[in-house]
């Protein structure tokens, strides 16, 4: 019991120290022939596509280890199928161990990773790790590793800095290469869980590996150096006890993101409703510009459906809104609902010119709802309505103009004025 306890307690010691030396550098250089890229980082890092995002590969002489990292192609790649591979292998005497870590920050949400490999048959020297990283004390680590002891359990959950009520250990045995890992960190808490086969949650209870809730006070806060890492490499920087090469195949992985569908919606004038489909695996809330328009739920946990019921459009212009997803760390996500005009009204009407004394005669024509004033326009021979060369002789109130006499052989075209826009869609024909 002694012993056991002690192994224990050594395990634990590990633990803390790799934490608390993350990001140290250590004597030695990469090899610069080992060194290529799939595309270069504004900081001269290579950096690859994985899971709908880009990774940066540590390279040089740090810690965890302390250990030597490559980002050779022959250390970190991806393949046909869009698996990541990283690597330990050996260069003449030296060990180089396989890091890639996001180029932007993550947030609050599920972090789930599709292992494709048998962590639970690693070395006792070696360290297989997916987890999110800030600094050495704003940490969430899973993490396979026996620390260099062989009767360790390798199922490693942790919120640093460690502790023995941030740090669990529990037993690994797969049946199979593919295995589930993920921890859902939310201010409240974070929830581990392992479990076998490849599925967001264990079909049942048989499937289930383990899973701890840790909800202390070391729950790291959201931050814009918080990215999310996956690494394999050497515990103490002693190379494995089998002196054997060793890969880990990751094939995807869910982390906090959004999207919604449609990013965009045409309505008509009339009254309804129309689903927005929400993609996500993290919090969001919903919000609109527009006093005409609604949204049902404002807010959200993981995919989910929001119902936006618009009002009627009266009026003969069409309106715009913008109805916006937003979620902590990920850049917000908008449909425009564009609604269309109101049908122009089938307005009759009619342009006459009556006779009357002392050589007078007058212009009438109906009344046009909404018109505020009538803009009256004659020319000496028939023209297209929108021909600049009209010329407009008065602008009244009425629905009718005196006009001389000598001017009624001319034509005439009268515009409603509605809102102190002129509305040419009401134009009046020219009677002669």
């Amino acid at each position: 019991m002694r012993l056991i306890l002690l192994m224990a307690a050594l395990c634990l010691i590990v633990s803390i120290s790799q934490a608390q030396n993350y990001n140290v550098p250590v004597t030695g250089n990469i090899d610069e022939n080992q060194i290529s890229s799939d595309q270069e980082g504004s900081s001269g890092r290579r950096v690859i596509s994985f899971a709908g995002r880009d990774w940066y590969v540590k390279s040089g002489a740090w810690g965890p280890g302390p250990n030597q990292w490559s980002d050779s192609t022959s250390s970190v790649w991806v393949d046909a199928n869009g698996n990541l591979h990283l690597k330990i292998r050996r260069e003449g005497s030296t060990w180089y161990c396989a890091e890639v870590y996001t180029t932007t920050p993550t947030q609050y949400g599920m972090h789930r990773f599709y292992l494709a490999s048998r962590v639970d048959l690693l070395d006792k020297n070696v360290v297989a790790a997916p987890f999110i990283y800030a600094n050495d004390e704003q940490e969430v680590d899973i993490e396979f590793a026996k620390w260099g002891y062989e009767d360790n359990q390798i199922g490693n959950y942790t919120v640093q800095p460690s502790d023995s009520d941030s740090h669990v250990t529990f037993d690994v045995s797969l049946n199979g290469d593919y295995s589930t890992h993920y921890f859902d960190w939310q201010p409240d808490g974070i929830l581990f869980k392992s479990f076998h086969g490849h599925y967001p949650e264990p079909p049942n209870s048989a499937y289930l590996i383990n899973e701890w809730l840790y909800t202390g006070d070391k729950n790291p806060l959201p931050s814009t150096d918080m990215h999310i890492h996956i690494n394999l490499w050497l515990s103490q920087g002693r190379p494995p006890s089998d002196g054997q090469e060793v890969e880990l195949i990751v094939s995807d992985i869910d982390y906090p993101s959004l999207s919604i569908a449609p990013a965009s919606q045409l309505v008509p004038c009339t009254s309804g409703e129309f689903p927005i489909t929400v993609t996500s695996i993290t919090s969001w809330t919903v919000s609109d510009d527009a006093s005409w328009l609604s949204c049902s739920p404002d807010s959200g946990s993981n995919n989910g459906e929001v119902t936006v019921s618009y009002e009627a459009n009266t009026t003969t212009a069409s309106r715009t809104a913008i109805v916006t997803f937003a979620c902590n760390g990920v850049s917000d996500k908008t449909c425009t609902v564009t609604q269309a005009a109101a049908p122009t009204p089938e307005i009759s009407v009619s342009l006459e010119i009556e006779y009357v004394d002392n050589g007078l005669c007058r212009l009438n024509w109906n009344e046009i709802p909404g018109a505020t004033s009538y803009l009256v326009y004659s020319a000496d021979e028939p023209l297209p309505y929108d021909s600049p060369a009209w010329t407009q002789i008065a602008q009244t109130a009425n629905q009718y103009l005196v006009i001389q006499a000598s001017d009624a052989r001319k034509f005439f075209y009268v515009k409603a004025v509605v809102d102190s826009v002129s509305a040419d869609f009401i134009s009046v024909p020219v009677m002669q």
